[in-house]
């Protein structure tokens, strides 16, 4: 399975694709939430999806992750928006 992390702020993105055992597939990159940006990483997880299962995680972060969670899963990408809190305890 490869997991995409995506942490959120108010106007970007950091994204990062890891398989298991931290093995990056793909380093650290920023988008903003506009669909310009948005759509090249849905197309890049549908052709990550090909080779292995994908799960998208991120924080919720007010309602900064709003725009980006919904986008992606109108795209028909599974999307999992944890609490903050329980990530921050679980460290």
């Amino acid at each position: 399975m490869i997991c995409v992390g995506i942490d959120v702020s108010k106007r970007k993105s950091t994204v990062c694709f890891m398989a298991p055992g931290d093995k990056i597939i793909r380093r650290p990159f920023d988008v903003k939430h506009t669909k310009e940006e948005l759509q090249p990483l849905v197309d890049e997880i549908r052709v990550q999806a090909k080779y292995d299962e994908i799960k998208v995680v991120m924080e919720s972060t007010g309602v900064y992750h709003l725009s980006i969670a919904h986008f992606l899963q109108q795209n028909g990408i599974f999307v999992s928006v944890v609490n903050a809190l329980k990530v921050a305890n679980f460290k």
